[in-house]
């Protein structure tokens, strides 16, 4: 499992990134890390007119 936490900017820009999963299949702490993520993208550029922080499966091969 990974994170992937995209957005985009009023001016155009988009931001994504991956980070590690290491939350263990714990729920309480899955919550905490999406709200750091959410908190984290919101705070890489002015004026997101979207974002979403997910967790998904590695990619295999």
């Amino acid at each position: 499992m990974k994170w992937i936490v995209s957005a985009k900017y009023a001016d155009g820009t988009e931001i994504e990134k991956s980070f590690p999963y290491r939350e263990g299949g714990i729920y309480s702490k899955e919550e905490q890390r999406q709200y750091e993520l959410e908190c984290w993208i919101l705070d890489q550029h002015e004026d997101c007119i979207w974002y979403s922080v997910s967790l998904v499966p590695l990619e295999e091969g």
